[in-house]
């Protein structure tokens, strides 16, 4: 069996607003990569790719033009790595899986770790923001600093200090988007707005 080394398997993929561009993580048979496309005003495709000094399965996150956000779990540890100009350096590591990261910004980020949502800032140890009893299946972080929580109860919204249910028995990963909460809701295969 010979796989083409063309041939490339992808993991996730960002849209930049700052230069129109779209991101994605993949591997193929010579390693995990970065590739990026863009479309430029005559209309001509403008592709690049960046290959990562580890070899797994990553999320990427573009934030602006010179600055990339990639991560995953690989040697039982989940690490976060920022590329600026090809320059690689890791700003987060934590033994142990983390399901779900939301990127604020190229030095913060929100993620979750067992049953606790955790905010994380560069060279800062994570703060404890949420924990629950129950699993999560996911969370998101809006604008305005409210906090989303997915269990298999609903869907709850918490802000200052008040919890409200507000979409009951369905779950999964969320996320907020002027004012639509939107929710992939594995166990119906379905994708819920509301």
């Amino acid at each position: 069996w010979f796989k083409i080394p063309s041939f490339n398997i992808y993991f996730s993929s960002s849209f930049c607003d700052n230069d129109t561009s779209i991101n994605y993580s993949a591997k193929n048979d010579r390693g995990s990569y970065i590739f990026y496309s863009k479309l430029k005003q005559n209309s001509k495709k403008e592709n690049d790719s960046i290959q990562l000094p580890q070899n797994g399965i990553f999320f990427c996150k573009k934030i602006n033009k010179d600055t990339i956000l990639y991560g995953g779990y690989f040697n039982k540890t989940f690490s976060i790595y920022q590329i600026v100009r090809n320059n690689f350096t890791r700003i987060f590591s934590n033994k142990g899986n983390i399901p779900f990261v939301q990127i604020i910004n190229s030095v913060s980020f929100y993620f979750q770790f067992e049953n606790k949502i955790f905010y994380y800032y560069k060279d800062f140890k994570p703060k404890l923001i949420f924990q629950s009893k129950s699993s999560i299946d996911g969370f998101y972080v809006n604008k305005e600093g409210n906090l989303f929580i997915s269990r298999n109860e609903g869907i709850f919204k918490i802000s200052a200090n008040t919890v409200k249910l507000i979409l009951p028995i369905i779950h999964g990963l969320l996320k907020v988007d002027n004012n639509i909460l939107y929710v992939l809701y594995e166990q119906q295969n379905e994708f819920i707005r509301f």
